[in-house]
């Protein structure tokens, strides 16, 4: 059996880490900054407009 899907849709999510009880993680697709809670809600925490790879290191 497949694991659950916390959350789908992302285009090339990346640099994830775990802060606050919250998973934090850069949409590379979108410049997203998304945190995910554990309700399972997608909050945008900003966005990083670039044309090159970056982390949130």
């Amino acid at each position: 059996m497949a694991p659950p899907v916390a959350l789908d849709g992302l285009g090339t999510p990346e640099s994830p880490r775990w802060h606050d009880a919250r998973l934090w993680f850069r949409n590379r697709t979108t410049g997203d900054v998304v945190l995910l809670g554990a309700d399972h809600v997608a909050r945008i925490a900003a966005h990083v407009e670039t044309t090159v790879p970056c982390s949130i290191d």
